[in-house]
């Protein structure tokens, strides 16, 4: 029998579990988006030994036109896991993005219990929100949002592996931190902080004392020298360690003016919100969190040194350390937030308990009320966010089908023009559809043969997967239906983002579309080749643009 000292804990486990998977179950059907094509192609029919040689290559290859200088076995073997519920079923990769999303709400369980030493109430609000944060919508719908999600998994693990093992001592804890270090590292490259993190980890805990001798330093050297070996493998590899050559003065200045976004991104998952009364709700729970916790200091001196230290790891650094490698990422999307969001979770727990344990009535009363519109502000933020993504893999699917029916309908070696977005429409939340994602979307295993070999397919530029060899490929496909003994059409599908309706014209039934798809082939560069895929497709009616020229 559970004895009754475990109950809070297996009731703080079991409401963080609902709070992390309920919201997502609406995803599991979703079909796939964007890089997820190019992914699994590359991915599903591999050997097992295959994922070997990944430890020493760039896990894509060379799928996307160039080489990328990503070393990732871990979140490739993922994928091929998956493919055994069947490559081309959405449902199994679903499953697997909610799982990993369970884990990491339960690690930040763990570690709000036993690292930040909350009770278990506060430990269950820290998960509870950390699962409910709208910033994980991409992580967990989109398949291929996991590459953020995996790695977080690991380095969540290696601090609560770490710490017990500071605690408790036993030998197994330290293998499991050292496993899962290594494990992070082969799953992004932002896990090179983790043996500065454990170090701060120790001083938040109180830990100067510990660190004063030579043995309690040593403890950081295999974090270290795995952290130094995976350094010099990507040296050794690509010529960078950190992609140092991508610094630069406008980089770091990039990078500061992001700051704002990134904190506004991670607490609505939208990179510009839209006011609403759960973007007020959320804003009124962080005042409510932070005013009382601010109130029980001044008043009674709260906040005790242990707590200054950890506030401090998991506010400040923890920002810098998760937020900092996206110096040299060229672009923002939600998703390279999800494991700073873990310490803003953290962070809004401890300030709650702080008020809570320390505070008067009144003070009670306001972290109360602010964790309760913090919570349900997240919730529907969450709801706004993840539906923009589901209704994303649902025209998806709808795409898939109709380009199917299309191009297995046409006579072969028609030409089919495919006018699929390849973003959503919504401004606030960017969404993938199909961009990067031919041919890929066109073969096994998604299809049941290869459908750019029965006809000739062109699509807008950030569609197809690779800008270097989109051009030609274009030019390619015109050469050859013009090249055909008989007279083949010309069919040109566009969707409705709105009703997801099939939009479809031919040469037959469209004066002067034939001449117009002829011309492509002599556009001078490739600029004039895309404005002229984009004017095709405008013929489609310009009532009914709504399918996403963007």
């Amino acid at each position: 029998m559970v004895g009754a000292f475990r109950w809070p804990g297996l009731l703080s486990a079991a409401v963080a579990t609902l709070a992390a998977v309920l919201p997502f179950l609406g995803a599991l059907q979703g079909y796939f988006l964007s890089d997820d094509f190019g992914l699994i192609w590359l991915l599903w029919d591999k050997p097992a030994a295959h994922f070997l040689s990944l430890f020493a290559a760039p896990w894509t290859e060379t799928i996307y036109g160039y080489r990328a200088d990503e070393i990732r076995p871990t979140l490739a073997f993922s994928y091929w896991l998956d493919a055994r519920w069947g490559a081309a079923n959405p449902v199994g990769y679903h499953v697997t993005n909610i799982l990993l999303h369970l884990g990491n709400t339960l690690l930040v369980l763990a570690l709000a219990r036993s690292g930040a030493a909350l009770p278990w109430l506060g430990a269950a609000f820290a998960a509870v929100l950390f699962a409910l944060m709208p910033v994980h919508a991409e992580t967990v719908v989109w398949i291929s949002g996991r590459a953020d999600s995996l790695p977080s998994l690991f380095m969540l693990l290696t601090l609560l592996a770490y710490h017990l093992w500071r605690t408790k001592r036993g030998a197994g804890w330290y293998g499991l931190a050292l496993l899962a270090c290594f494990l992070a590292l082969f799953s992004k490259q932002s896990a090179i902080v983790l043996p500065v993190a454990l170090v701060c980890w120790d001083v938040a805990r109180g830990g100067w004392p510990r660190l004063r001798t030579r043995a309690a330093w040593a403890a950081y050297a295999p974090f270290v020298l795995l952290t130094v070996g995976y350094l010099l493998l990507r040296l050794l590899l690509f010529g960078n360690a950190v992609r140092e050559d991508a610094l630069g003065m406008g980089i770091v200045e990039q990078f500061l003016r992001r700051q704002p976004t990134y904190l506004v991104a991670a607490l609505t998952g939208l990179e510009h919100p839209v006011a609403g009364w759960d973007t007020l709700a959320l804003v009124l729970g962080l005042m409510f969190l932070g005013g009382a916790g601010t109130g029980a200091c001044v008043r009674r001196g709260a906040l005790l040194k242990a707590t200054w230290w950890r506030l401090l790891y998991l506010g400040p650094f923890w920002w810098l350390a998760t937020v900092g490698p996206l110096a040299v990422v060229g672009y923002f999307t939600a998703r390279h937030l999800y494991l700073t969001s873990a310490g803003l979770a953290l962070c809004c727990a401890l300030v709650a308990w702080v008020a809570w344990d320390r505070g008067s009535r009144m003070a009670r009363g306001s972290v109360a009320m602010g964790g309760l519109l913090l919570l349900l502000g997240s919730f529907s933020l969450l709801l706004t966010t993840s539906g923009e993504w589901e209704a994303a893999g649902d025209f998806s699917g709808a795409i898939a089908r109709d380009v199917q029916e299309q191009i297995n309908a046409a006579p072969e070696g028609s030409l089919v023009v495919v006018g699929a977005p390849p973003t959503g429409a919504d401004p606030a939340l960017r969404t993938w559809l199909w961009g990067f994602s031919t041919p890929f979307a066109l073969q096994p295993p998604f299809t049941a043969g290869d459908l750019a070999q029965r006809v000739g397919v062109i699509t807008r530029p950030e569609v197809h997967c690779c800008a270097s060899q989109w051009a030609d490929h274009v030019r390619l496909a015109v050469s050859t239906w013009r090249a055909a003994p008989a007279t083949l059409p010309v069919i040109v599908l566009g969707w409705d983002a709105g009703t997801q309706r099939l939009l479809r014209l031919t040469d037959q039934d469209t004066p002067g579309l034939r001449q117009q798809v002829e011309a492509l082939q002599h556009a001078a560069t490739a600029g004039d080749l895309s404005g002229g895929v984009d004017a095709v497709l405008t013929r489609l009616g310009e009532s009914q643009m709504r399918f996403r020229l963007n």
